[in-house]
């Protein structure tokens, strides 16, 4: 764990202590650096990123791709019936995870079922703002939803039909 509290919004942080702070691993982030929607320097043969461009992309200032608009337009729809059925919603996602769950070892994707579980045993105003929002961890978590089943196939549909359409470009 870093111990360095970095306070001013012109520092400069490190890969991990960036990775810290948007609730994420420091190889996303020099993932995120190496696709250019993170801005970083060099400090010999280390990364570097401003505090001020992460807090940016931290709070979705960067667009987002296709798939995370879908996942995004999807969680909508599932907070609908959160908000009229939060139990029955909560139990099917709950059945979704322990089915996960079963079995001798855990499967991949493990640290996003325990973050889902604990929001669901938490607030549900605490599960709808996880679920919407737009941060980095936001759409990380929604990449990895247990809500299968909760949106009929004609509720789906009508959610991907009204998905923004992607820009032509010119070549």
């Amino acid at each position: 764990m870093y111990a360095a509290v970095v306070t001013r919004s012109d520092d400069w942080l490190t890969t991990g202590q960036a990775a810290l702070i948007i609730g994420s691993t420091r190889q996303h982030v020099v993932d995120l650096c190496n696709r250019g929607l993170l801005p970083y320097t060099l400090v010999n043969r280390h990364r570097r990123i401003k505090r001020a461009d992460l807090e940016g992309f931290s709070a979705g200032s960067r667009g987002m791709t296709r798939d995370q608009q879908r996942s995004f337009r999807l969680a909508m729809a599932v907070a609908g019936h959160l908000v009229t059925d939060p139990e029955g919603t909560k139990a099917v996602a709950r059945a979704h995870l322990e089915s996960l769950s079963s079995g001798s070892s855990r499967r991949r994707g493990g640290k996003w079922r325990d973050k889902w579980v604990a929001l669901l045993d938490g607030p549900l105003d605490d599960l709808l703002s996880a679920l919407t929002a737009d941060t980095v961890a936001s759409r990380e978590l929604r990449q990895n939803s247990p809500f299968i089943g909760i949106l009929s196939d004609e509720e789906r549909d009508a959610v991907l039909r009204n998905l923004p359409r992607p820009a032509k470009v010119d070549v």
